[in-house]
């Protein structure tokens, strides 16, 4: 077995040498070949430093023989290992700690059930656009494919529901790789990567070169073709909105003097709630089935939509012949219609045929508008919009004999945190009712404070992910209202 082992581990090296040699050619070098070398390491310990500098703080996780030579890593590390009580837990901690703080959430489980119990967390981070990386153990090279004790064909399972997944299979990979996936799960659409760590991988002794780190891509430029048209629908609409996605949660103080510079009123998803501050008068808070009345009136009677990281989800829009027909006979009469801003070609016209369309980085297109917005007052739209919140406010009847409702606890939170308190508070919710009364009868004012579990409303999501969530704030208040 240890011969066959060394000669596959050979086997992968020799055939490595021609991808090292291409990748230099465009560019990416490796170290001098007089450069002077550390001590050899073993692949864990490499993978522990690969870590180290892509800047992780936190890994949530839990152990198994196959983690273990990874685990081992972690001894005196200054990385805080958090161990949960299921590898389920561990999952939904890394999304509360990566929609918390903006970082890249990364997980630990051993093979076998440790991989396949990450699978929802996996598929939830993926339809809420989270950025992790989940490490799983792996029998050894040899054993793959043998159904030895605890495995299973991980690549395969994890693929449909992350951006990349795959099996690190030699030593002198293993630090391109892991650069590779942080690059892959935090650029772009954001999202979750697997890599499967085989244990005679993770003792190996380094004793050849490691590939070339990839550079990282240069940040596409807005294509500039559209932006000129763009803002003469927005000067010349009546009655314009801006919707509000998650794909602008890291740029809200942009969006928020875009949104001024125009003068338009704003709606955002569940998971934008917050960029735009809910206490503006221009705030029409969250649209869709469990949003506000007035946010669904304004954009069905809208001439003008303007989708800023958003994806049209079906929560959002309803029944799609129906949905915005001013905005589309204003389209017809050249005077408005539908704008989508984008960092993802694929979600372009993937539910919503857009009259115009802008691939990239929202933050760069809305910086690149401002100069050629004018503010108008639109006094009768502003009107509008403000009677319709005053007719059709999110409302309840008090239940009788002293019995409390879930939206009178949520209201007393609000009542108690906000001020300056609000602005620093992250509030953790599970699924359901209360998840929607959260959104309804609190008061947003800064994004990453709701950690909430939308595309596949996960059960059992709230309590992880507030442990999650309180790693990068301590001393911070964390509120897991359940």
């Amino acid at each position: 077995g240890v011969v066959l082992q060394t000669a596959m581990q050979r086997a992968v090296r020799e055939a490595m040498r021609p991808v090292a040699r291409g990748l230099a050619r465009r560019g990416f070098a490796s170290l001098p070949a007089d450069a002077p070398r550390a001590a050899p390491m073993i692949g864990a310990r490499i993978l522990h430093e690969a870590l180290i500098e892509n800047h992780v703080e936190h890994v949530f996780g839990y152990s198994g023989g196959a983690n273990l030579p990874v685990l081992d890593a972690f001894h005196q590390s200054q990385i805080r290992f958090v161990m949960n009580r299921s590898e389920q837990c561990c999952g939904h901690a890394a999304e509360g700690y990566a929609k918390a703080s903006g970082k890249v959430g990364v997980i630990l489980t051993t093979s076998g059930p440790g991989l396949t119990n990450i699978i929802t967390p996996l598929q939830d981070a993926k339809g809420d656009s989270v950025p992790m990386v989940a490490l799983s153990g792996q029998v050894p090279t040899h054993a793959v494919g043998t159904d030895a004790f605890q495995e299973c064909a991980s690549v395969d399972l994890t693929r449909p529901c992350t951006k990349w997944s795959y099996q690190i299979r030699s030593v002198e990979e293993i630090r391109a790789v892991v650069h590779e996936a942080f690059l892959v799960a935090n650029s772009g659409k954001k999202g979750p990567v697997h890599l499967d760590l085989p244990k005679d991988v993770m003792v190996a002794l380094l004793s050849g070169e490691e590939l070339p780190i990839s550079a990282p891509p240069p940040i596409k430029a807005i294509d500039p073709s559209n932006l000129a048209d763009i803002a003469r629908l927005m000067n010349m609409a009546e009655r314009p909105i801006l919707y509000v996605g998650q794909g602008a949660i890291d740029c809200a103080p942009i969006l928020r003097a875009f949104a001024a510079a125009a003068n338009i009123p704003v709606t955002t998803t569940l998971h934008a709630m917050g960029i735009f501050d809910e206490h503006h008068p221009h705030s029409l808070h969250m649209l869709g089935m469990h949003g506000a009345v007035y946010a669904n009136y304004a954009i069905q009677n809208a001439d003008l939509i303007l989708a800023v990281g958003s994806r049209f989800d079906d929560r959002t829009t309803g029944v799609l012949p129906k949905y915005a027909p001013a905005a589309r006979a204003a389209e017809r009469e050249g005077k408005g219609g539908i704008v989508h801003f984008d960092i993802e070609r694929s979600q372009i016209g993937r539910v919503v045929q857009p009259t115009y369309a802008v691939e990239g980085d929202c933050m760069l297109a809305m910086q690149a508008l401002i100069p050629m917005l004018e503010h108008r007052p639109r006094a009768a739209w502003m009107e509008q919009v403000t009677a319709w919140k005053g007719k059709h406010p999110f409302a309840y009847e008090k239940a009788g004999g002293g019995d409390l409702k879930t939206q009178q606890v949520i209201e007393a939170m609000y009542n108690v945190t906000k001020g300056p308190l609000q602005d620093k508070i992250v509030i953790s919710t599970g699924v359901g009712n209360h998840q929607m009364m959260a959104a309804q009868f609190y008061r947003w004012s800064q994004p990453r404070s709701i950690i909430t579990s939308g595309s596949l409303g996960t059960m059992g999501f709230g309590l992880p992910a507030a442990i999650g969530a309180a790693q990068p704030w301590s001393g911070e208040d964390i509120a897991d209202r359940r």
